[in-house]
């Protein structure tokens, strides 16, 4: 499950699960927690061939926020990819992994 602040990326998903439409790609990527870091992602995750099964929107009353998305994807092809940070603060590539129609993959 994905979860997006209620905007633009959630409407998009709601439009192609409303209209069962199938999505190309779908990249998701986790950055370093410092924003001002123009640093590559740490973790990122490549979906081809997605299908959008269900958007939940929530809202509670005390948050005061615009609310959220709940996303909910399958995908035929899955690719993962991890960076490390060494000791001096340099990106590394880490460890790859996926799945493709079934098939576990180590890279």
């Amino acid at each position: 499950m994905l979860v997006v602040p209620v905007g633009d990326a959630a409407l998009l998903f709601s439009n192609a699960a409303l209209n069962v439409q199938r999505l190309r790609r779908v990249t998701v990527q986790f950055g370093p927690a410092n924003p001002n870091t123009k640093a590559a992602p740490l973790f990122q995750a490549n979906l081809l061939s997605v299908i959008v099964t269900s958007v939940t929107l929530t809202k509670t009353g005390s948050d005061g926020g615009v609310g959220a998305a709940e996303v909910k994807l399958r995908a035929a092809q899955i690719d993962l990819h991890n960076t490390n940070i060494d000791g001096k603060g340099a990106p590394r590539p880490g460890q790859k992994a996926g799945f493709d129609g079934g098939k576990a993959l180590m890279r």
